[in-house]
């Protein structure tokens, strides 16, 4: 299944504000199944079709529109975590993508982050201007992998693409480390946040086209049954352990093969 709305973000080029259209982050459900039984009866046996099921909300994202105007430095609550709303255990990813555009990042000083990058010449390689946060005391750097997304430490990186400089976008999946339980037992049907905020980076202004004012950022998330998955040992049985490296790479590349939505 899929849920579905655009976080859309203009751009005033002269005063390099954002601004966010209320309510509007795009976010991506593709639910996976592995060979469920369909609905079967025999000698009174009867077996139920199975589900997998997920929600992607963000409980602390803004709704007043004053709130949704962005300018270089400012951070916002945006706070992605998925739902087992589904009658089977799951195992999850999310990926998001984010916008990158020809401009000069600059430091909080107002300095230039490059110092073979100069004012009066125009820039050639893609950057990206969000930065994407987790505030909590133990979450995750990757500089290398991710630079401009800190993650709870209860997400691990998987994989990552578009990140070379003549890329306009970037896009990176996370996999929650542990399995969600259903919605029916009460507990670990969800996620933690895989961040909670977003700062827009500063750049030298004038840098975009006066055409290029809209900025999307997108959120997909993938779950696929956590039970009964063939083909690696050793899974957990519960959620108060978490997967290898191994065991999530192994999941993850059942979704890439399984999803209608093409590799995340």
């Amino acid at each position: 299944m899929k849920n579905k709305s655009k976080l859309k973000i203009n751009v005033n080029i002269k005063k390099q504000h954002i601004f966010l259209l209320s309510g509007c982050v795009l976010l991506v459900v593709a639910a996976i199944t592995a060979a469920f039984m369909t609905d079967y009866k025999r000698a009174d046996n009867v077996f139920a079709v199975g589900s997998v099921s997920l929600t992607v909300t963000e409980p602390n994202f803004p709704t007043e529109s004053s709130e949704l105007v962005m300018y270089s430095g400012k951070t916002i609550p945006k706070d992605p975590k998925i739902i087992n709303n589904g009658n089977n255990r799951e195992y999850v990813f999310m990926s998001v993508t984010v916008p990158k555009r020809k401009v000069t990042l600059l430091n909080e000083n107002g300095t230039k982050t490059s110092a073979n990058t100069y004012v009066d010449t125009a820039p050639t390689d893609y950057s990206e201007i969000f930065y994407l946060f987790s505030d909590s005391a133990t979450a995750e750097s990757d500089p290398t992998n991710c630079p401009n997304i800190k993650y709870d430490p209860s997400w691990a990186f998987v994989s990552r693409s578009g990140t070379e400089n003549t890329s306009d976008k970037a896009t990176y999946v996370f996999g929650y480390k542990k399995m969600l339980n259903t919605f029916s037992d009460n507990s670990g049907f969800d996620t933690t946040p895989l961040f909670n905020k977003v700062r827009l980076n500063s750049f030298i202004e004038g840098e975009n086209s006066s055409d290029d004012k809209t900025r999307d950022i997108v959120i997909k998330a993938y779950g696929v049954q956590a039970d009964n998955i063939r083909g690696i040992a050793g899974l957990p049985t519960d959620n108060t352990k978490e997967l290898t490296a191994e065991q999530m790479t192994y999941i993850y590349n059942i979704i890439v093969n399984q999803t209608t939505e093409g590799t995340p």
